[in-house]
């Protein structure tokens, strides 16, 4: 299947994590049977990544052969780039980058001689392990004792209560 992405200028973006590649085969199988080899979870899970909208859906780009002389400089970045898939500077399939808890730092890569490497998407921040440290305002670090308003207020640095304005603006009619 990589051979023949290549060769047609196709790239494929997002392959799922946990999804058997296009040309791999499971140990137990002799043959590979193609998508026949996919148990039913990954079938899922490619139907699942070829339907979602975000940013791991599963897409293919083209990169299409043109020939002739309309535009000198795209003919020949276009026919450089399949030369680079065919030549496997380049992969074919490219897999979604690896979840926070993988042991792996990379996605895969595919390329059109059938051989993968890990060197594609970095791994996936947690997002539940970034902490955020807010900044407190001298003000606040204080403890001080409230002020008795039967005694005439408080100090300036005791923080007041936020109120909530609401203002108008009417537009008159102008006479012409």
């Amino acid at each position: 299947m990589a051979g023949g992405l290549a060769e047609h200028g196709l790239v494929c973006y997002n392959w799922p994590w946990k999804v058997l590649m296009p040309g791999k085969q499971w140990p137990t199988t002799t043959k590979p049977k193609g998508i026949s080899d996919l148990t039913l979870s990954e079938h899922a899970k490619l139907v699942c990544s070829l339907q979602d909208k975000g940013l791991e859906r599963l897409y293919f780009k083209a990169v299409p052969k043109i020939k002739g002389v309309i535009y000198y400089t795209v003919v020949i970045v276009s026919n450089m780039f399949i030369a680079q898939l065919i030549n496997c500077t380049k992969p074919v399939i490219l897999g979604v980058a690896p979840p926070p808890s993988s042991r792996h730092s990379s996605g895969w890569r595919k390329f059109a001689d059938q051989s993968t490497n890990r060197k594609g998407k970095p791994r996936q921040t947690n997002a539940s392990a970034t902490r955020v440290s807010k900044r407190k305002c001298k003000a606040h670090t204080h403890h001080r004792s409230e002020p008795n308003p039967q005694e005439g207020g408080g100090d300036k640095h005791t923080p007041s209560k936020r109120r909530r304005v609401e203002v108008v603006i009417e537009r008159s009619h102008m006479a012409p």
